[in-house]
């Protein structure tokens, strides 16, 4: 039999073409993965640097604390919570350049040995705390009450002159009366730059008065 036409067979051949990319290139991979690596290096150094510096401004801080601790224990009186005569001077040498007089209070304290002798030193330091008391209660804001010795205590008070002196000087006397302590005051003041001067007519003017009234109650 004859057979019409030619005969072939056609064979299909499946061309895929490039593959699509799954994963990066090995190249790509190694540059990001360096990458990564500068970053979390850079975090991390980031932290410890933060760290450091949170570290430092906490060591920073206490030191600051202690510091002002040990500068507040060095200028207070530790019986009375006043302040001292370190603290007194530096008062007096922050005062230089003000253009107001400075005031002078002495007090002294009658009756604080015969005190401790008779009762004994634990009712001559409740004695010294209730004076403290009193003079505290009786100045202004601007003043400050510093004991400078076992019975003495001195009031350093900015002042325009005599007069206001003397009526602070008044508030003080009534005050050490009404807490029941048997003290001698006196007064004077001048300009800061004669402080020391100043303490000392003050400190005459107490004398004084301790030997002229005789009982210091008046």
């Amino acid at each position: 039999m004859e057979q019409g036409g030619d005969m072939s067979t056609s064979v299909s051949v499946h061309d895929p073409g490039p593959s699509p990319m799954t994963d990066e290139s090995p190249d790509l991979g190694a540059g990001i993965a360096a990458v990564q690596q500068l970053l979390t290096a850079a975090l991390q150094g980031s932290r410890s640097r933060l760290n450091e510096t949170v570290e430092l401004t906490q060591q920073s801080a206490t030191a600051i604390r202690c510091l002002r601790a040990a500068d507040l224990q060095a200028h207070t009186d530790s019986l009375t919570g006043l302040a001292n005569r370190r603290a007194l001077c530096r008062r007096v040498a922050q005062a230089g350049g003000s253009a107001r007089r400075l005031g002078a209070i002495v007090v002294d304290l009658d009756g604080l040995k015969r005190v401790n002798d008779t009762h004994g030193h634990d009712a001559g330091d409740e004695l010294i705390r209730a004076a403290a008391q009193a003079l505290t209660s009786a100045v202004r804001c601007a003043d400050l009450v510093a004991r400078t010795g076992g019975d003495e205590f001195v009031i350093l008070a900015p002042v325009p002159g005599r007069a206001e002196l003397r009526g602070l000087a008044v508030r003080v006397r009534r005050s050490l009366r009404a807490a029941g302590v048997r003290a001698s005051v006196g007064i004077a003041c001048g300009p800061p730059e004669q402080w020391d001067d100043t303490r000392r007519y003050a400190d005459r003017h107490m004398l004084a008065h301790k030997r002229v009234c005789g009982d210091p109650r008046q």
